[in-house]
């Protein structure tokens, strides 16, 4: 059997274009899905584990954990493996490429390698800037005091979302970057829309897809909403910069 995909970022970062890509190239990524594409089947694993799993292994402030702690408890285990069989349930038969977009995986991906150690990892990252004004700050709003440094909570929303956003995709990157090997590739959601086919040729490339990327490429929509932030108050950009600089950096945005 096939070992799965698993599309992961922060939320509203457009990992929906994602899904749609690898559903384009055959991929199976799961019957029960929500408005945004994403399996339903890891539902209780997210909101029952995501909390404890931060606190306890801190392993986005780059803490490093023991095994068994990345690895989780039996009660995640279980979770996981639910979520694994309903998948598998409505699963085509025979030798079906596979996998799931699902955003929050990006917390939990320790967890995930642990799980299913030959998993592959598509990891979505969108300019921090514009993710700070996103409508969707679900994870934000449910995860965000366990990434966040005391006091920080108090700040404006855009101010703690972006960084959230650097922090989260930071120790996503190092994770992947050190411990997935070749089963690990970063997309700047801003490459995939300036040069769709080039990208979408790279992403086949490494999924080892063989297909012409010119129709995946030519379902590409950049979002009206990109760059946004330009229009917003130059104090308040320097500040929100200034926050978010580990990650703007990082991923090269500034």
């Amino acid at each position: 059997m096939r070992t799965p995909v698993v599309i992961l970022g922060t939320g509203g970062s457009g990992t929906r274009v994602l899904a749609d890509i690898l559903e384009s190239a055959g991929y199976f990524l799961g019957a029960e899905r929500n408005r945004a594409g994403d399996f339903l089947g890891f539902y209780d694993l997210f909101e029952t584990h995501v909390d404890a799993y931060l606190e306890r292994t801190r392993w986005v402030d780059g803490v490093t954990g023991d095994a068994a702690s990345l690895a989780g408890g039996a009660d995640m285990s279980r979770a996981l493996e639910v979520g694994l069989a309903q998948h598998r349930a409505s699963r085509p038969a025979g030798d079906t490429a596979w996998g799931w977009k699902a955003p929050r995986s990006i917390f939990l991906l320790p967890f995930l390698h642990a799980q299913l150690p030959e998993l592959t990892v598509i990891h979505l990252v969108r300019d921090g800037r514009d993710m700070a004004y996103s409508k969707n700050q679900n994870q934000l709003q449910k995860h965000g005091r366990h990434l966040l440094a005391p006091g920080e909570d108090a700040l404006p929303e855009p101010q703690q979302s972006i960084l959230l956003w650097s922090r989260i995709n930071t120790a996503a990157a190092d994770y992947g970057e050190q411990r997935l090997a070749g089963h690990y590739l970063r997309v700047r959601y801003e490459d995939l829309c300036a040069a769709p086919e080039a990208d979408v040729q790279r992403l086949f490339a490494f999924l080892g897809v063989a297909q012409d990327p010119g129709a995946a490429a030519a379902r590409i929509r950049p979002s009206p909403r990109s760059e946004a932030w330009k229009s917003r108050d130059a104090a308040e950009m320097a500040t929100l910069v200034r926050l978010g600089q580990p990650g703007l950096r990082r991923f090269g945005y500034a």
